[in-house]
């Protein structure tokens, strides 16, 4: 016989603390009654938190509740309810058999209710009724509302289990409001025979609370002791309590003892027998409620001592009182431990509360904006990536901020410990909601016009809100100056009344070289149209700062050479942003935050939509569900097994989006000889030209019909390539798409084994634009070929490479510019891809252009093929281009950029600040070893390099 089962024959009733779907469907339960001599099962929402989210035993019904719309806690209630009625039905033999003396399955009322008496009240009726067994019971803590609520609960007929009993002076009170229950029903004439109650009084914990101070007294002799001798004094009142008058009469009128019930018998210190609770407590008419370790623990090496409980009672009585005696007081550690054990219990309703809404937003997502997943050939390498992502726990420790996800190495624990504010950045910016909004009310009054000074991580977010939403009633029409070509500087201001117009001055660093050389040069502005018209300025109030900077906002982080240069030349404001968010995981920060107040728009929904993807992307949420989790795992996956093209299609209105995924992703994962390539702008095409190494992207926005787009992502899945497809929730549902894409993006830093947050060889080129501009002006280079119009550069041996391939093409000249073009787009195997790095003024309708020539170069080439801006993608894709894996031929297109525009404090303009970035970046991509060539258009019409790039391809197709 089991020691569990030989409790039974000393008169204690072993009790499993534990419940769940699986147990009680799949016998288990009932075995335990016959082979462990388990009599009654007790649940607590810790229990029910850990069956319903660690499972997936209820998926199935969580997932028609959430059908029918039902809320989180309905739903908990009806799992609960379902559970605790079947395990009751399991359990009514054993209760019929035992003429119910056992058999018992107990449901808590909430915890969140714990402090009103009439609401515990009710809730105990409602789960009664609900319930509808007679081998029930209701749990109602022993708080002080608790104590009437027994009373009464007790009175209307009910079953009542009293939990969280730490103190002796609480359990009589306990024992006197079972009893008074019974009186008042029997006062009404009514029967008591069927009520039956049990008292739970907690010990492990006791133990816990007292070392702690016991330590602090330096009494070693009462470690570990206390709890057994508070719950050896508590069968003592037991006793003298069914000894009394008072009970012997009620027993008469056939009542049923309260039980004493030990809880919290799982040994917490790891010093003590790990069956300690169960062996020194056994005692008749009693019970032990076990965690399943504890009760397999007893059954290995327990030992079964009759009416143990009885024994050393005297010594206990010494222990206590001595522990008052070196200053303890028993009774404020007992309150203190059911003030918590309240707490304990509230924060696990609502963690499964949470996860279960988690779980709700998951699904709803899925199913109102149709998500639609289809893997094709590269189905399992996406299920490796998923299964990495199980095997790293990667939701949860994300969530918990564990920077060890990403690398064992301490220095980039260290970076990714002070990268993650971005996951919960919400919270904060919703204390600031208001005051963005009084802010954006009074620059709206003060201005017209907003140009935001930014690159990269803190310019990308602001463009895609200005370029999806547009100017809105009451905000700013605002502009991104990330260019330093001069006749980009110059058109960012084009139009605007400068007296009216606001300069956001967007750096995390401070130390910006682009930032600071476009704040000097509108701050000269300004100072000079200050000084020679005087009056032309907003008039401000008596609060206001006066001058030039009073046109300027800063948003940077705290300390940074900015906030400090803010300070010194009176800017307006500065808003200081967290410093533990990296500048591509800023969107949803001050970063992004601050030009979207300023544009008009409600900053609270874009903070909602986040909300609800942080909901539906939690660490509860199964990895099934979480889109947010299952991308990046996928992506991930994808890209070790060579599917490393990331490519984005969009419907029309959503399309700006793809460069801040671009920027996000490339600079994220493009490191350590790894990455991911994020393929923006590049047209659709039929499934034919797309190589192996693609995984689709389709974002779709609500309501906007592309129907060729959507024939075209329907003809890639159709032909096997992975497809991903959603649709998002309106303009607004960009809120929660910045947050989805950080946290895919991070996930998959996770697969791939590299840091995403930080970005070692970005600052390569920065040094190099440095070096170059040491002298004031970039030092003379001699092109490797030129010819109708266009100046070719590249090292010399690209260039003997170059020559020797050109001949091979055919045509009146194979040493044309054309032909080098074609030599070099030619050298690109499968698998591998095309960059085009313009360095040319941005311009909308050239951006067109050159997203056209990225179709017709996939086409001619099969290779995927990118564009960005120059120097912004710098801050972007450059990080992937100079640490990614070795696989991209590079084709820069480079003008003057317009006449030179001089930066004050500086022995160089912005013209030369522009030439030596692209002089740079060439050149580090050249000491990297990677296939670059520049093509320079010497007049400065950028059409030329578009021309001679569609002529070469028709090179290749012959």
């Amino acid at each position: 016989m089991k020691p569990s089962q030989m409790l039974n024959e000393v008169g204690q009733s072993p009790w499993l603390d534990l419940i769940g779907r699986k147990l009680i469907q799949s016998g288990e339960l009932l075995r335990f009654t016959l082979e462990d001599g388990i009599r009654g099962v007790t649940a607590n929402p810790a229990i029910f938190e850990k069956a319903i989210v660690e499972s997936d035993e209820y998926d199935d019904e969580l997932s028609r509740l959430i059908e029918a719309g039902r809320t989180p806690m309905e739903i908990y209630e009806t799992l609960a309810v379902g559970d605790v009625r079947s395990g009751c039905d399991v359990l009514r033999p054993l209760f019929d058999r035992l003429s119910g003396k056992d058999g018992f399955v107990s449901l808590e009322v909430s915890p969140f209710i714990a402090r009103d008496t009439r609401a515990t009240v009710e809730e105990a009726k409602r789960f009664w009724k609900a319930v509808d067994r007679s081998n029930l019971f209701i749990k109602i803590p022993a708080n002080p509302e608790g104590i009437p609520a027994i009373r009464e609960a007790t009175a209307a007929g009910i079953s009542v289990n009293i939990t969280l009993i730490f103190s002796n002076t609480v359990y009589q009170q306990v024992i006197d409001a079972y009893m008074a229950g019974l009186e008042d029903r029997l006062a009404k004439g009514l029967p008591v025979a069927q009520i039956h109650s049990v008292a739970s009084f907690f010990v492990s914990r006791v133990d816990t609370a007292a070392d702690k101070l016991i330590e602090q007294k330096g009494e070693k002799s009462l470690l570990g002791k206390i709890a057994v001798a508070n719950a050896k004094e508590a069968y003592q009142i037991y006793l003298r309590s069914i000894a009394t008058p008072r009970w012997k009469a009620l027993e008469a009128k056939g009542a049923t003892r309260q039980r004493p019930l030990w809880a919290s018998t799982g040994t917490k210190n790891k010093a003590y027998s790990d069956v300690l609770y169960v062996e020194t407590l056994i005692g008749r008419e009693t019970v032990n409620t076990m965690p399943l370790a504890t009760l397999q623990a007893f059954n290995e090496h327990g030992k079964v001592v009759p009416d143990s409980v009885l024994q050393g009672v005297d010594e206990a009585r010494a222990q206590l009182a001595r522990l008052s005696q070196i200053g303890i007081d028993l009774e404020e550690v007992c309150r203190k431990l059911t003030d918590e054990g309240l707490e304990l219990f509230s924060t696990a309703l609502k963690n499964l509360l949470h996860a279960i809404g988690a779980r709700s937003e998951a699904q709803r997502f899925r199913k109102a904006h149709k998500v639609d997943e289809r893997l094709g050939r590269r189905k399992e390498a996406a299920e490796q990536g998923l299964q990495t992502a199980v095997a790293k726990k990667v939701s949860a420790r994300l969530w918990a901020k564990d920077a060890g996800l990403w690398s064992a190495d301490p220095k980039h624990q260290e970076v990714a410990k002070n990268r993650l504010g971005w996951l919960d950045v919400t919270q904060k910016m919703r204390h600031d909601a208001f005051e963005l909004a009084s802010f954006a009310k009074e620059a709206a009054q003060r201005f017209r016009h907003c140009v935001l000074l930014g690159m990269g991580g803190s310019s990308l977010c602001p463009d895609v809100l200005a370029r999806v939403f547009g100017k809105q009633p009451g905000g700013l029409d605002l502009r991104v100056l990330d260019s330093t070509a001069p006749d980009a500087v110059r058109r960012s201001v084009e139009g605007f009344d400068l007296s009216r117009t606001l300069f956001l001055v967007s750096s995390k660093s401070g130390t910006t070289t682009e930032v600071n050389s476009f704040y000097r040069h509108f701050r000269k502005l300004l100072d000079g149209l200050e000084a020679g018209t005087p009056g032309q300025l907003p008039q401000r109030d008596a609060k206001s700062q006066s001058g030039a900077g009073s046109h300027f906002v800063a948003i940077t982080d705290p300390g940074s050479p900015l906030h400090q240069l803010a300070q010194k030349e009176g800017f307006w404001r500065t808003w200081v942003n967290p410093p533990d968010i990296g500048g591509r995981y800023s969107a949803l920060s001050f970063f992004g935050l601050v030009p979207a107040a300023l544009l008009g728009l409600d900053v609270g929904k874009l903070l909602d939509e986040a909300d609800r993807v942080a909901l539906a992307s939690h660490a509860r949420v199964p990895l099934k569900e979480n889109l947010a989790v299952r991308l990046g795992a996928i992506a991930g996956g994808c890209a070790r097994a060579k599917c490393d093209k990331l490519t984005l299609l969009s419907s029309p209105r959503l399309r700006p989006f793809g460069a801040w995924v671009e920027q996000l992703v490339a600079e994220s994962t493009g490191k350590s000889g790894r990455g991911i390539l994020p393929v923006d702008g590049e047209p659709p095409g039929a499934a034919e030209v797309y190589g192996n190494d693609r995984l689709f992207v389709a974002l779709w926005l609500a309501g906007e019909h592309a129907p060729e787009h959507e024939r075209a992502v329907q003809s890639l899945a159709e032909a096997g390539h992975p497809v991903i497809r959603w649709e998002v929730a309106g303009e607004y549902g960009l809120g929660g798409e910045f947050l989805r894409w950080e946290i895919a993006t991070a996930v998959m830093g996770a697969v791939l084994e590299i840091d995403p947050f930080d970005e070692p060889d970005v600052a390569v080129a920065k040094e190099k634009t440095k070096e170059l501009l040491s002298g004031g002006k970039v030092p003379p280079a001699e092109p490797a070929l030129r010819g109708g119009g266009l100046a070719l550069f590249c090292s010399p041996e690209h260039a003997g490479i170059l020559r020797k391939a050109a001949g091979t093409l055919g045509g009146e000249s194979a040493s044309s510019p054309v032909h080098w073009i074609a030599a070099h787009l030619a050298l690109g195997h499968a698998g591998e891809y095309v960059a085009q790095l313009g360095y040319v003024v941005p311009d909308d309708a050239l951006h067109a252009e050159f997203s056209r020539l990225q179709a017709e170069v996939r086409d001619a080439t099969r290779l995927a093929c990118t564009f960005g801006f120059g120097p912004r993608y710098l801050h972007s894709t450059g990080q992937l281009h100079k640490g990614g894996p070795n696989t991209g031929v590079f084709l820069q297109a480079t003008v003057d950029g317009g006449a030179d525009i001089p930066i004050p404090g500086q022995p160089y303009g912005f013209a030369t600040l522009f030439a030596a970035q692209a002089r740079g970046d060439l050149e580090v991509l050249q000491a990297r070893g990677r296939r670059a060539l520049r093509v320079h258009v010497e007049d400065g019409d950028p059409r030329k390099f578009l021309q001679a790039v569609r002529e070469a391809l028709e090179l290749i197709r012959e």
